[in-house]
C-alpha cells in the first residue's frame, strides 16, 4: 500500500488582502530565470452591494507554483506568505486550512497539493 501523502497549501483571508501586489513582487524575486508568472492578484469589482462600494482582492496560484519547496525544505514559509504585509495568506497542512475555511472569515484558497 502507498504512503497517505500529506496535502498542503495557501489561503488568502479576503478581508485582509488589500490588493498590493507584494505576493506577486515576492514570488517573481524568489523564482529568477522562471516565468515569473507563478501568483497572480485578481481583483473583483469595484461594485455597488447594498448601498456599498465593494471591492476584493485574490491571489491565484498557477499549476507551475512549488509552495517554494525549495523554501519549504529549508524550514522557510513560501516567499508570497512571508512576504504579505496584511498577512493575509497562510500557508498550512491539511487541518490548518480546514480550520480556517470553516472558522467564519472569508477565506479563498490559493492552491493546495499533496506532497
Amino acid at each position: 500500500m502507498e504512503p497517505k501523502k500529506n496535502k498542503i497549501g495557501i489561503l488568502v483571508n479576503m478581508d485582509r488582502c488589500v490588493g498590493c501586489h507584494t505576493c506577486e513582487v515576492a514570488c517573481r524575486q524568489e523564482n529568477t530565470g522562471k516565468d515569473g508568472k507563478n501568483i497572480l492578484v485578481m481583483e473583483l469589482g469595484p461594485k455597488t452591494v447594498g448601498g456599498r462600494l465593494l471591492m476584493d482582492y485574490f491571489p491565484i496560484l498557477s499549476e507551475d507554483c512549488t509552495l517554494c519547496r525549495h523554501r519549504l525544505q529549508r524550514g522557510l514559509m513560501p516567499a508570497c506568505v512571508a512576504s504579505c504585509p496584511t498577512q493575509a495568506l497562510f500557508f498550512g497542512d491539511e487541518y490548518t486550512l480546514l480550520d480556517l475555511l470553516h472558522g467564519g472569515n472569508r477565506h479563498q484558497i490559493c492552491k493546495a497539493t499533496e506532497i
